[in-house]
């Protein structure tokens, strides 16, 4: 009779399981939006004294299939928490993130899929080669960020980043969203900020005090430490912004906090590597490079701006 019971007790969780992972083959006649707890969430059961995998359904323990003398064993109760509870609360989660993530409306779209190539067959002969160029580099970089976000769980655990250089309008943005949205996807706390926008946020939340001196916000803090302990972080375009004292500072603690403990940050730069150094200071550039080492790739040529004015 023990062996039956917790065996209908154990079916009940692998079906909860495998709903969790497959919610598309549910019943589709029952009435309950839970078939397994029947939107209950909690199940109460009845655990087997000093085991920790041995659960009745309490229903069974009060219907009488436990014999009496039996049942000063089951006298643990124990609440399983059902697949639906957990599934709500992922989603949540995820929803959470993905209001955090820093995306606007349009870089949402920004996705792996959607991502162009130009045709260099589609240019002037004398724009083939500079055309060509800029395709072969957007493919190397298009397939190294499809690697990074599939490989993410086991970049993170060396805090692994990726860096794109390359001037404006080559599409880097595109694929640091991309890689952005794909993490969310997956429920990584990834974070989306144009580095420029997020100094002027930043600038925006001081306040002065009684005497006139600038003071830190709660929103500031905030600000910053969202950007020093978020699972995964994107820089866009790093080094546009003006380089003073006060946003170097603030830099310099995100990714020195971040390289310490072993936290990813992505991010494009339309500058070289000699400018980047000279933009953000030696010990944010040499920084950024050693945890983008392996994944730092350059898109090299114009814009697609420049290059479709000149499209056959």
């Amino acid at each position: 009779m023990k062996e039956r019971l917790v065996k209908k007790a154990d079916d009940l969780k692998s079906r909860a399981e495998y709903l969790n992972e497959h919610p598309e083959e549910r019943d589709p006649d029952t009435s309950f939006d839970c078939e397994v707890c029947e939107d209950q969430v909690w199940i109460p059961m009845r655990r087997f004294k000093n085991s920790e995998e041995e659960d009745i359904l309490e229903g069974d323990f009060f219907s009488g299939q436990v014999h009496p003398s039996q049942a000063g064993n089951w006298a643990t109760k124990v609440h399983w928490q059902c697949w639906c509870s957990k599934r709500k609360a992922e989603k949540k989660r995820i929803q959470k993130v993905d209001k955090q993530s820093g995306l606007s409306r349009r870089f949402k779209q920004r996705i792996f899929d959607n991502y162009t190539f130009l045709d260099p067959k589609d240019f002037p002969a004398e724009d083939y080669d500079q055309v060509m160029q800029l395709v072969e580099s957007q493919r190397s970089a298009y397939q190294t960020a499809i690697d990074y976000a599939e490989s993410f769980e086991t970049m993170k655990e060396d805090g692994r980043s990726f860096g794109l250089l390359g001037s404006y309008g080559t599409g880097k943005t595109h694929l640091l969203g991309a890689i952005t949205n794909e993490l969310n996807r997956k429920g990584v706390q990834a974070v989306f900020v144009n580095t420029s926008e997020f100094f002027g946020q930043l600038k925006e939340s001081f306040e002065k005090d009684e005497n006139g001196k600038w003071v830190t916000t709660t929103r500031a803090s905030e600000l910053i430490e969202m950007m020093k302990t978020c699972d995964h972080l994107s820089l866009d375009d790093l080094g546009k912004e003006k380089p003073t004292d006060f946003v170097l500072d603030v830099l310099y603690r995100i990714v020195n906090y971040r390289y310490e403990n072993m936290l990813p940050i992505n991010f494009t730069t339309n500058a070289s590597l000699e400018e980047m150094e000279q933009q953000v200071g030696g010990a944010i550039y040499r920084r950024m490079v050693e945890m983008a080492s392996g994944y730092l790739k350059e898109i090299c040529g114009e814009s697609y701006e420049q290059l479709l004015l000149r499209k056959l």
